[in-house]
């Protein structure tokens, strides 16, 4: 990471850097810079983004060819759907319970026709499965009455689906039809705190901060790649900061490396 933010700002008018202060596991000319003012305009931003890119970069290489048992869904109708069913329920319950009703009403006329029993019979054992056969029932009848069928590319739109709240509508937006949005759920709402790249209380108020601070390159792969990381490294209560790819870019990881040296 050194070296790219060394990249950065020898490309940054304004900063100019002392020749002989590279270091010696890399051909930087120097690691050492001198700015013309204390505030060089965006610099900051292009350096969190810069960090945020790399950052992305490592978890993705330790993530690869790893998949959740929720990412085989990628049409609109399936990330809905799927979605929707995960609420308070876990991936390893979610995934089947997705593919069995998908199996039975591969869209929205199907589920639609299907009895409410039915559904939640093959939802169970997710969380509040009568609930939610419930508002799928109803979601199905709105999609195909109202939509023809097609999952509405429009948030608000969405958000006006029964069960439907910010966090399902922005992960169908961005993984079914590519939108520059990000879902943010208890993992990503914790770890980019820990990281250090906001200071919210709230996943809601995370949302907010992180859909005007991550970069678009990077945007729409965030919520997988930490999802993953929540599950595996960065768990809620205890952290296995001394297995993490990303620990030395994290500022709760170098905290938790003093306190404990």
């Amino acid at each position: 990471m050194e070296h790219e933010l060394a990249k950065l700002l020898s490309e940054t008018p304004g900063i100019t850097g002392i020749s002989g202060f590279g270091a010696g596991d890399c051909d930087c000319d120097t690691h050492l810079f001198f700015a013309d003012s204390l505030c060089i305009q965006g610099i900051f931003q292009r350096l969190l983004a810069r960090q945020i890119e790399y950052t992305v970069k490592l978890l993705r290489k330790r993530y690869l060819g790893i998949e959740t048992p929720v990412e085989k869904f990628k049409k609109p109708w399936e990330l809905l759907v799927s979605c929707i069913i995960s609420l308070r329920t876990k991936d390893e319950v979610t995934g089947p319970a997705a593919a069995r009703l998908f199996s039975k009403a591969p869209g929205p006329k199907e589920l639609m026709d299907l009895p409410e029993e039915k559904i939640e019979e093959l939802i169970f054992p997710a969380g509040f499965y009568k609930t939610k056969a419930k508002n799928l029932k109803k979601v199905a009848e709105i999609i195909h009455f109202k939509y023809h069928d097609v999952v509405p590319d429009n948030k608000n739109k969405l958000l006006a689906l029964p069960n439907v709240g910010i966090k399902t509508a922005n992960l169908v937006l961005a993984d079914g039809f590519g939108h520059f949005e990000i879902c943010v759920d208890t993992h990503v709402h914790r770890i980019s705190n820990r990281l250090g790249w906001i200071r919210t209380g709230k996943p809601e108020e995370s949302e907010k901060a992180l859909k005007s601070l991550l970069p678009k390159s990077v945007i729409r792969e965030v919520n997988g790649l930490m999802v993953k990381h929540g599950q595996n490294i960065c768990k809620p209560l205890k952290t296995l900061c001394t297995e993490c790819p990303i620990r030395s870019l994290c500022l709760t990881g170098i905290a938790n490396e003093t306190h404990s040296s």
